[in-house]
């Protein structure tokens, strides 16, 4: 009866938390407002910045063509796009190599070096034969507007913002996808108090990123010694996140709504191997922590149902502040109504991947892309 008690109690407090920080976090995570206007006015004064868009790409054959496509469709003069193709097997150089445009630079990869993850490898290539005063690194797995990059260079120079990342809009197109994308959308609204981030300095170590639209201004980008600073880090774009704080500037997160669109992972199978690798190192793959975290966000999930016969009240305003805390986040990202009816099974999926992650770091199986990330795991904990 105790520990019931305890958990109704923690549970309740929970539900509060998450919807202080929905509301908080939806003010400072400020979406991007589509516009052209103003780097049109820009480009006529030639003063638009030029900015190097950079893609790593590796095995993403089917991907890569609509994204660098939608790259170079962009309504912005002064810019480039730079793509590494990281040694892929499946055919993705010759699709890069069938595109004529003199923007679009191709870069061969070269062997990965002793303690580097292959992304950030490729990343700190890219960086080195960027021209422009910014850069954005974008997953090969996205696919922008037209009014991206104006929309993005505008609100940049607007908020002076040397560091950032975009949240784009997740494209879910099956089951398993509705059940596991979201629970990133509800940790950047619900769960990090982002809204402080950039306030508190303590905070600093603890900053929040996304991989798929990272932006840097140039010379900020290697003062902080660029993606060699975080060589071996699982999650590149968290370190990089917390670097720049650590630096005394603040890291902006912004949505990006329309502009961009990603589908992180094609079904449940994909977004397990995904998910368990980056949800795994926020805990650094330990047993202990990971074990908890999911029994919490079983029992999170699970709770206000098995309890409803007995304390229908408390069960109702659960469950209630769960939904309320679910509809403002698929607002939020413009995610499909019925993630917000299906957020026990998010929970549950998550806390799966959470533990499933240290299981295969216990099992030396912990992979991405087909290479092992076995060695990185000590240096997560």
């Amino acid at each position: 009866m105790r520990i019931k008690s305890i958990l109704m109690l923690t549970i309740s407090f929970m539900c509060i938390y998450n919807l202080v920080l929905l509301f908080a976090n939806i003010r400072a995570i400020k979406r991007i407002k589509e516009t052209e206007k103003k780097m049109e006015t820009q480009r006529s004064l030639a003063t638009a910045p030029m900015v190097s868009v950079l893609v790593p790409a590796r095995d993403e054959v089917e991907n890569i063509l609509p994204c660098v496509q939608s790259l170079l469709s962009q309504h912005y003069d002064n810019f480039e796009v730079i793509v590494y193709d990281d040694n892929s097997t499946d055919g993705t150089l010759d699709k890069l190599l069938s595109i004529q445009d003199p923007r679009l630079k191709v870069l061969k990869g070269k062997d990965v070096p002793p303690g580097w993850m292959g992304k950030n490898w490729a990343c700190h290539n890219l960086a080195k034969h960027a021209k422009g005063d910014y850069l954005i690194f974008v997953d090969a797995d996205t696919v922008a507007k037209p009014s991206m990059l104006p929309s993005t260079m505008s609100f940049v120079l607007e908020h002076n913002i040397k560091a950032g990342s975009g949240i784009p809009t997740e494209d879910m197109k099956s089951f398993g996808e509705l059940i596991t994308v979201p629970f990133m959308y509800w940790g950047f609204l619900a769960i990090f108090p982002y809204f402080l981030s950039n306030r508190i300095k303590l905070l600093g170590g603890f900053s929040l990123a996304i991989g798929q639209f990272m932006v840097f201004e140039k010379n900020f980008y290697h003062s902080l010694g660029g993606h060699a600073a975080v060589k071996s880090a699982i999650t590149e774009d968290v370190a990089l996140a917390s670097l720049v704080r650590r630096s005394g500037e603040p890291f902006f997160l912004f949505r990006l709504g329309d502009l961009l669109h990603c589908r992180m992972y094609k079904g449940i199978s994909d977004a397990a191997k995904g998910f368990s690798r980056s949800y795994g190192a926020v805990f650094g793959y330990r047993w202990s922590l990971t074990l908890v975290a999911c029994i919490w966000l079983t029992c999170f999930a699970l709770m206000p149902v098995f309890l409803f016969p007995t304390h229908t009240t408390w069960s109702i305003r659960v469950i209630s502040a769960n939904l309320l805390v679910w509809i403002g986040v698929v607002g939020a990202f413009d995610a499909p109504w019925v993630v917000a009816f299906l957020s026990p099974l998010v929970y549950i999926t998550s806390g799966f991947f959470l533990v499933y992650g240290s299981y295969l770091a216990q099992r030396g199986n912990l992979e991405w892309k087909g290479r092992s990330a076995l060695d990185f795991v000590e240096q997560e904990k």
